[in-house]
């Protein structure tokens, strides 16, 4: 994708694809223009996420948009790794 991309908060609690299925977790938050992905979710975090009532925690993996192939309504989908 794009690197003039902007990513915002619409898209934290967002699903975290690879280009072949796999989940990797949520959006946590977005912080920059740089999306953090929380890798193991609960319940809770998902939750939080959505209503932008989450926080980027320490263990949480940032990723810029030259990783980001395509976001859709509820998922973010990875370029190929």
């Amino acid at each position: 994708m794009a690197s003039s991309m902007t990513l915002d908060e619409s898209i934290e609690g967002n699903r975290v694809v690879a280009n072949d299925g796999d989940e990797f977790g949520i959006v946590s938050g977005v912080r920059s223009n740089t999306m953090y992905v929380d890798l193991d979710p609960g319940l809770d975090d998902r939750l939080l996420a959505r209503l932008g009532w989450d926080d980027v925690a320490q263990s949480d993996y940032p990723l810029g948009t030259d990783a980001i192939a395509r976001v859709t309504d509820d998922a973010v989908h990875l370029e190929e790794l």
